[in-house]
């Protein structure tokens, strides 16, 4: 017989509830997107579902970070900045501050560990995202995929640098 006073099993899969903080930036995030919608430019609203498909995420991942369930990170904020037209320290200073110090990297002075062209190519893709006319939606996709295999070079090239310091 079991004891009547032991502890429910956890769940081991279930998320630790994130930070104020975090849960704040995702609410900024959520609060700017609603207001994007309720009056959009010329081009029209961007609903959450084509803005996950636009992405090549699902609408669920995308809620989630909505909602504060996952973190946000500065590779999905400046997506979403980009596709909505604000910018990341518009709804997190943390995120805003680290793209910043990625681009300190790129003028590191006589420290030539990390090329700046290793950042060049991957700031001038999002640059060209954030460009792009609606009308070329069908280009996107490609776009994000040499943005995100851009990125994983900047963050191996980081790794790196902080590893030869």
């Amino acid at each position: 017989m079991a004891d009547q006073n032991s502890e429910a099993p956890t769940n081991p899969q279930r998320k630790r509830e994130l930070s104020p903080d975090l849960q704040n930036e995702a609410a900024a995030l959520s609060e700017l997107i609603k207001a994007f919608n309720a009056n959009p430019p010329e081009s029209g609203k961007i609903p959450v579902a084509k803005a996950a498909d636009i992405l090549g995420i699902s609408a669920t991942g995308l809620h989630h970070y909505l909602k504060g369930v996952n973190p946000l990170n500065l590779h999905i904020a400046m997506r979403l900045a980009n596709l909505y037209g604000f910018q990341v320290s518009s709804f997190s200073p943390r995120l805003a501050e680290e793209m910043l110090l990625l681009l300190s990297l790129c003028n590191m002075g006589e420290n030539k560990s990390i090329p700046t062209s290793v950042f060049g190519s991957w700031l001038s893709l999002n640059e060209k995202l954030v460009l792009l006319p609606l009308t070329n939606l069908p280009e996107i996709p490609q776009l994000l995929s040499e943005i995100e295999t851009e990125r994983k070079t900047v963050h191996t090239a980081i790794k790196h640098h902080m590893l030869a310091v």
